[in-house]
């Protein structure tokens, strides 16, 4: 009986609660998968969180680009083409599909 294991230990379930959580529709989802696997490209939510607090930007790089940022340190490279949906943005990049809240402002 000494090779027996413990089962672990319970823990106590506590539901989170996020003030920025936002569901995307099925509309959208379709749409973000089906252009992931026609370009081929991961999708990524990265700055999604961050742009419902309106701590994203798009704006132009010194290239005229237009380029995802948050801050010095993190940002996109640039952005092939962008896509307007309901509530989101769903913006191609060379290698990634990024997706982004509505409330996004560009900047000059």
């Amino acid at each position: 009986m000494d090779n027996i294991i413990d089962p672990p230990p319970k823990y106590e379930f506590k539901p989170t609660t996020t003030k920025y959580k936002k569901k995307i529709s099925n509309f959208n989802q379709n749409f973000i998968i089906n252009k992931s696997l026609d370009k081929i490209k991961p999708i990524c939510f990265f700055f999604y969180k961050d742009s419902l607090k309106n701590d994203v930007n798009l704006m132009f790089d010194e290239d005229d680009d237009i380029v995802i940022y948050k801050d010095d340190t993190s940002y996109s490279s640039n952005i092939v083409a962008l896509y307007k949906l309901t509530s989101i943005y769903v913006c191609e990049t060379e290698n990634t599909l990024y997706i982004l809240s509505n409330k996004i402002v560009f900047v000059d």
